[in-house]
């Protein structure tokens, strides 16, 4: 039963992540000091918006945009950005940062895949990063629906997360290299406890379930790279 001015008590309640509670200010300030400081991450967030290329005149919506590195990087190249993320605290420091530069064409907006309600027109482009996997498969089929209706017919939906590609009975020895590989790589035991985490209580799927939900949203894939452990999707609506 849904009460006045709230979300139906069946809806998962996509405020709420396994490990770390990113509504609080002090996590969101730590997840920015982890993330958005690094030259790598600039240099593939410009990448991801050659591939996109947006126009001098589009919108483009990023939908988990946590503290606004990509979404800030995304405003340089179009007419305006909205960041939108299910913590205030995120948002508030992405507001803050694009203050800080100067940047005046970003919306901060809250809410997420479930709850954000679009009350403008349609976008040209919507991104995600590395926000899809907090959804079970089933509300992720909801949530691709509700960007797929978000979206111009035409327009650009680039989808970056963790999603698994190998033979399920190899399940043991993957997560094996995959949890040591990110001791190895970050020189943390801290990182290896993140990835066990993830593994054990987060919902990446394999990429023959990711495909078929875009397709099923509406999006035609015109690539899809599993080249790399974070898996990205350049699609299209149809």
């Amino acid at each position: 039963m849904t009460q006045s001015g709230e979300q139906p008590n069946w809806q998962w309640d996509e405020t709420t992540t396994i490990s770390t509670n990113y509504g609080d200010t002090a996590e969101a300030q730590n997840y920015d000091n982890r993330h958005s400081h690094s030259a790598r991450n600039d240099a593939e967030y410009q990448a991801i918006l050659d591939r996109i290329d947006p126009q001098s005149d589009w919108t483009l919506m990023d939908i988990g945009a946590g503290t606004g590195t990509f979404a800030l990087a995304a405003a340089e190249r179009c007419r305006e950005v909205l960041a939108v993320d299910v913590s205030q605290a995120m948002l508030d420091i992405a507001a803050s940062k694009a203050a800080a530069v100067g940047i005046e064409n970003m919306k901060f907006l809250h809410g997420g895949f479930l709850t954000y309600q679009h009350a403008s027109e349609p976008v040209d482009a919507i991104t995600s990063h590395l926000a899809l996997h907090h959804l079970p498969d089933m509300w992720k089929q909801i949530a691709l629906g509700r960007v797929c209706g978000m979206l111009k017919s035409g327009g650009v939906f680039y989808l970056r997360d963790v999603v698994f590609q190998f033979p399920h009975a190899r399940h043991g020895e993957v997560f094996d290299k995959w949890v040591d590989d990110a001791a190895e790589r970050f020189g943390q035991a801290c990182m290896a406890s993140k990835a066990e985490s993830h593994i054990k209580n987060e919902f990446s799927t394999f990429g023959w379930i990711m495909e078929g939900l875009l397709r099923r949203a509406g999006f035609q894939i015109e690539q899809a790279d599993y080249s790399q452990r974070l898996v990205s999707y350049f699609c299209r609506k149809i």
